[in-house]
């Protein structure tokens, strides 16, 4: 019998909560002028009526600096976001072609950066139409009943990019397959291959997640795939950290060596302890050691080869205005590190690309690591198909 999968199940399509807006009451008429109070001046006692009086400190705004990520400018339309948390919006090939989804497709950028804390994307023109990709529409191959799991999910296509060491750039879809795109057009590399929620290269080898299963994949005429066991197994996230794989198992991200174990353990049981974390979007390497980008706490903690906490970047360091959304990180060739986000303002979103040059990790001033803190900010729960 075939099936075609219509159904419905969670694909990390959560989107963070936005703070509630504050009452603002209008002034009435017929009470007094409030008096000014100079900021710079000491505590002002200020007469509150009925014989009471407050006394009111105020210390003066002080600018913030530039954050240790520069947001690229952008060549072209603003990227058309929907503040999803999309785990492969951006991929960077060793020659600095930068590939970024948005809801418009699949743009291609050539990077320049005329200092290390500044970005310029300028759109690829001779790439598809103009520099944007659209994906058309496809429809999800059938599916059998019998015979293996039955892969669905609600919503349209999400798209994801990634690189080969080939210089081959892939995106893929949990329903639609892998497809090769970096010749300017939809050419179907494995469209039959569904339920995928990553596609990794360590060295020459591929490998993908499928419901909670690694598996090594070969990519030609002919798709194949074999399960590979990895200790522990990685149940919501794949990927690569300088060459090697890494995954998230029960809470933690276990970084692997070759005999395909566990050699070392990030984070810690509890989300907010030193160390912890609360989600991880993406695993990345950081200057010679591992990080984890953490959308629902807002930070990056950074760990050392053995796993051991080196220190915290809190998002208010990393970006002078911290996205809404921080859901891809990737590092490139020469040790950059990109960063694929989305800002909100009202109900409109738009991406936004981020880079942190190579250097940053260690430039940055030392700091301890990150305490536990009074309660979980509000932001999306990460789900995975």
């Amino acid at each position: 019998m075939i099936f075609v999968a219509l159904g419905a199940v969670a694909c990390g399509k959560d989107e963070a909560h936005a703070p509630a807006a504050a009452a603002v009451r209008a002034p009435d008429a017929a009470a007094p002028a409030p008096r000014a109070v100079d900021a710079a001046a000491a505590p002002a006692a200020i007469d509150a009526g009925g014989g009471g009086r407050i006394t009111l400190s105020i210390t003066p705004d002080t600018p913030r600096g530039p954050g240790l990520a520069a947001r690229c400018s952008l060549d072209g339309d603003p990227l058309a976001s929907d503040c999803s948390l999309e785990r492969g919006m951006v991929a960077v090939t060793p020659d600095d072609r930068v590939y970024v989804v948005d809801t418009a497709g699949v743009r291609r950028y050539t990077a320049a950066t005329p200092a290390p804390d500044a970005c310029a994307l300028t759109l690829d023109r001779g790439f598809a139409d103009g520099g944007v990709l659209a994906i058309p529409p496809m429809s999800p191959p059938p599916q059998k009943l019998e015979g293996g799991p039955v892969y669905m999910r609600s919503g349209g296509p999400s798209w994801s990019v990634v690189v080969a060491p080939s210089g081959a750039v892939y995106a893929h879809d949990y329903l639609l397959g892998l497809h090769r795109i970096d010749r300017g057009k939809v050419e179907p590399a494995c469209p039959g291959l569904q339920g995928i929620s990553a596609v990794v290269f360590a060295g020459k080898d591929a490998y993908v997640l499928r419901g909670g299963e690694v598996e090594a994949l070969t990519i030609g005429k002919r798709c194949r795939t074999r399960p590979v066991a990895l200790d522990p197994a990685p149940g919501r996230g794949l990927y690569v950290v300088d060459g090697a794989l890494a995954g998230e198992a029960d809470d933690r991200v276990a970084l692997y060596g070759k005999d395909r174990a566990a050699r070392a353990l990030l984070g810690d049981d509890d989300a907010f302890a030193p160390g912890g974390f609360c989600s991880a979007l993406a695993v990345f390497a950081c200057g010679g050691a591992a990080c984890v980008l953490d959308h629902n706490c807002k930070k990056v903690p950074r760990y050392a080869a053995d796993g051991a906490l080196v220190r915290t970047y809190a998002f208010d360091e990393l970006f002078t205005d911290a996205p809404y959304v921080a859901s891809t990180a990737v590092t490139a060739a020469d040790g950059a590190v990109w960063i694929g986000a989305s800002h909100k303002d009202g109900s409109v979103c738009e991406g936004a690309v981020y880079r942190l040059a190579p250097g940053v990790w260690d430039a940055a001033p030392d700091a301890a690591p990150d305490a536990a803190p009074d309660a979980a900010p509000d932001a999306a729960p990460v789900t995975s198909p």
